[in-house]
């Protein structure tokens, strides 16, 4: 019987730990040189690492995805990132990005950024 309630409480514990381990977070990087863009341009993908993070490398081209430039770049791991490592035990670790565009620059900064680039 004493065995048998040390197991529960262990196992209770266990994952009461592994429940409190795995939480959202997020890192928002912003531009405030460039004016905001539109709110439909923003561009999101969800990467795969493994092994809680240890492995997996992901480089994304923001200039493909954004003419003049990059506003804001949200990196995070929400509730189903977390579902899925927490599912797959660490082995596959989801994580967010999105990336939000600038809105054109106005005439006169963009004749400024042409002459410094010269």
């Amino acid at each position: 019987m004493f065995f048998s309630t040390m197991r529960k409480t262990g196992a209770a514990a266990g994952l009461a730990c592994l429940l409190f381990s795995a939480g959202c977070y997020k890192t928002t990087l912003v531009n405030d040189t460039v004016p905001p863009g539109r709110p439909d341009d923003e561009h999101s993908e969800h990467l795969a690492y493994f092994f809680w993070g240890l492995a997996g490398d992901h480089d994304i081209d923001t200039r493909a995805e954004c003419p003049n430039d990059v506003r804001e770049v949200r990196y995070q791991a929400d509730a189903l990132d977390v579902l899925v490592t927490t599912v797959t035990l660490g082995i596959v670790g989801m994580r967010s990005v999105e990336i939000e565009c600038a809105g054109p620059l106005p005439a006169t900064a963009s004749r400024r950024t042409e002459r410094s680039h010269q």
